[in-house]
């Protein structure tokens, strides 16, 4: 509002309304991204349906916003998982996108989420450039705390298994499966 205040000021040369004009959209720009790192923290859908259409919704708006084919499937997902399960698999699939375009190159991702005997398995396939699972690009995702140890560390809280399968020119697999707690707060 201060700068629409100073925008209207008729003492302003053309480089100052100019520069307002600028200032105005970074910060349209800054509140927008603010915006959707808020909604990235925790989207309502997740919150109030649940893994599977949060997944859908985010498959779709990844999609949207890379310009890359992502597709997602869901089966004996109708009823809901623990919260804290739901926003950890949220989580994976989120950085496993990033990875896939960032790292991979991909041009097409497939996510699917699948539950029966009391387990929920994830797969998150892209066909991207691949890697060797022990090169350096894997060596510095693994050791910086983040990417694939992120990943790897929120699956081992749940006592589950993650799997990562990668070859260059081969594109990249990951598998989670992890048993679902009995009660809310049953994960370590």
């Amino acid at each position: 509002f201060n700068i629409e205040i100073l925008e209207d000021s008729p003492s302003l040369s053309p480089d100052d309304r100019r520069r307002i004009t600028d200032v105005k959209t970074l910060l349209d720009n800054v509140m927008k991204e603010a915006r959707e790192i808020s909604y990235n923290l925790m989207p309502s859908v997740l919150d109030d349906f649940g893994l599977a259409p949060g997944l859908q919704l985010l498959a779709e708006r990844f999609g949207t916003q890379t310009g890359i084919q992502v597709t997602f499937v869901a089966q004996g997902m109708a009823e809901r998982l623990p919260g804290q399960l739901e926003i950890a698999l949220y989580r994976i699939v989120q950085e496993a996108l990033t990875n896939a375009v960032r790292h991979g190159e991909a041009s097409l991702v497939a996510i699917q989420a699948f539950r029966s005997e009391g387990k929920v398995r994830l797969t998150i396939e892209d066909n991207g450039k691949g890697m060797q699972q022990d090169d350096a690009s894997a060596r510095r995702l693994v050791g910086s705390g983040i990417g694939l140890a992120s990943m790897r560390e929120r699956v081992s809280s749940f006592r589950g298994e993650f799997l990562l399968e990668s070859a260059p020119g081969h594109g990249t697999l990951i598998t989670v499966e992890i048993p679902i707690p009995e009660k809310e707060g049953a994960h370590v």
